[in-house]
């Protein structure tokens, strides 16, 4: 019997280890300055890459960020290059909780109303072994912040000496062209089955690229023979089309048969799409001079494997679909926070707050601070006990107050209270608040490092 041999190819992406308002000068913070945790013990973390001294190196952060470290660009404080590895460390805030854990001051000093808006904040540092390192002069680092919210009005600051806000040079913001490449590479077409077909028998090859298709890895080279001699024609019309995905199962496990099924997807117009799927039973070609339950076993293997990284590519395009679609591209002249803000002007009400933990509050009187979570704002403005008896509330924006207590309990004044009890022109208001550990606390936090 004659047997035709056909080549299906399959592209589909690899797995990947990772606005304007000028304001014409610096934005100080004062004492509403210095990265100091909120929570005391409870930061957000910095990710760490090891990184080769002598060559440029790329990182991708999961939430689509990307860093081009370019080859020999730090030095220590002495001038001297670092002679061991470098270990690099990131770590984003793009939304009012991390801000708030991290202890990035945000509010512009001598104010009762104005704060910085946040689009998206990174920091980084360097170092070799203990020693922190700073960029060489005329150095910087290429960075592409994830950007989860288009708006105007926003500039480039950098935080000088973790206590001044410096206005630095403008940044673009451009679509997120990987995340799409990899959407894009993962979900693409299947190759067009090669070479002529038998009308006699039916043998094909699935063969893929591995770095780009790693569930395929067990099957490259694979034989199959097509067991439905009916479905040869149609067969024939379903190799001529593009697929986007393979997927194999177990039929039969004695008789070593499995459904093979080929999909294809494409998004008609927006929230419609159009399917096409065609399976077929085939049965893997086997080494003739092994037993059945030799070859049975050995293609059980292959199936196990090919599961496993099956899954493995899914969680990889879910991980990339939660991307950003923006980012914010600068170049890092120097180590520390960088921060794409806004000065914003709110409309407040001006009134006394007083609320039901202030015995509690940790410390000494003069240190006493509440934080107020800017949710829509993207921000967290330090209030310190002096500013409580002209508390700035704003008027039309969601927040919530959030203070620690001696024991490391957390109390929080939520929106609803906050609705409740604020009305213009009222000369003092009492706040009541719920308290929590600080473990339950950031349990209910919407952090997007969760995601």
């Amino acid at each position: 019997m004659r047997l035709s041999k056909i080549t299906a190819g399959i592209t589909l992406l690899g797995i990947a280890a990772i606005i304007f308002y000028f304001f014409n000068k610096n934005v100080n913070a004062s004492e509403n300055t210095s990265i100091k945790p909120a929570i005391e013990g409870i930061d957000i973390p910095f990710n760490k890459h090891v990184i080769i001294y002598d060559k440029e190196v790329v990182i991708e952060e999961k939430t689509g960020t990307q860093l081009t470290i370019p080859a020999r660009c730090f030095r220590r404080a002495d001038g001297t290059e670092p002679k061991d590895s470098v270990t690099l460390q990131v770590r984003e805030m793009h939304d009012p909780y991390s801000i708030l854990l991290s202890g990035i001051p945000m509010q512009v000093a001598g104010t009762e109303s104005k704060h910085l808006e946040s689009g998206g904040m990174i920091e980084i540092r360097a170092f070799e072994k203990e020693e922190e390192l700073v960029l060489k002069e005329g150095q910087s680092i290429g960075i592409e912040l994830a950007a989860f919210k288009k708006e105007d009005s926003y500039n480039l600051y950098y935080l000088n000496d973790e206590a001044v806000w410096n206005v630095k040079d403008s940044f673009i913001q451009l679509p997120n062209e990987r995340k799409q490449k990899k959407i894009d590479a993962l979900t693409k077409e299947i190759k067009k089955y090669k070479d002529s077909l038998n009308p006699e028998s039916f043998v094909f090859v699935i063969d893929g690229d591995t770095s780009l298709n790693p569930e395929l890895k067990p099957f490259i080279g694979q034989e199959w023979l097509l067991l439905e001699n009916d479905k040869i024609e149609s067969a024939k019309m379903a190799m001529r089309h593009n697929w986007s995905k393979v997927e194999i199962a177990v039929k039969n496990r004695r008789r070593m048969e499995y459904k093979i099924r080929f999909r294809y997807e494409e998004d008609v117009v927006e929230k419609t799409s159009l399917t096409k799927t065609y399976e077929l039973i085939a049965q893997p070609m086997m080494d003739e001079r092994n037993s059945k339950r030799k070859n049975r076993r050995h293609f059980s293997e292959k199936m196990r494997e090919y599961e496993l990284l099956v899954k493995q590519n899914e969680e990889e395009l879910e991980r990339v679909k939660l991307q950003a679609e923006l980012v914010n591209s600068f170049q890092a002249n120097n180590m520390g926070v960088w921060n794409i803000d806004k000065i914003m002007q709110e409309e407040v009400i001006i009134t006394k707050a007083e609320f039901d933990f202030e015995h509690s509050l940790k410390g000494p009187q003069k240190e006493h601070i509440v934080y107020m979570i800017m949710e829509e704002n993207n921000s967290v403005v330090k209030i310190h006990r002096y500013e409580w008896s002209k508390f700035p509330f704003p008027r039309n924006k969601r927040f919530s107050i959030v203070a620690v207590l001696t024991n490391g309990t957390i109390a929080s004044v939520g929106y609803d209270e906050l609705q409740r009890k604020l009305k213009p022109g009222q000369p003092q208001v009492l706040l009541t608040s719920e308290k929590k550990s600080a473990n339950q606390f950031i349990e209910t936090m919407p952090l997007m490092a969760k995601r």
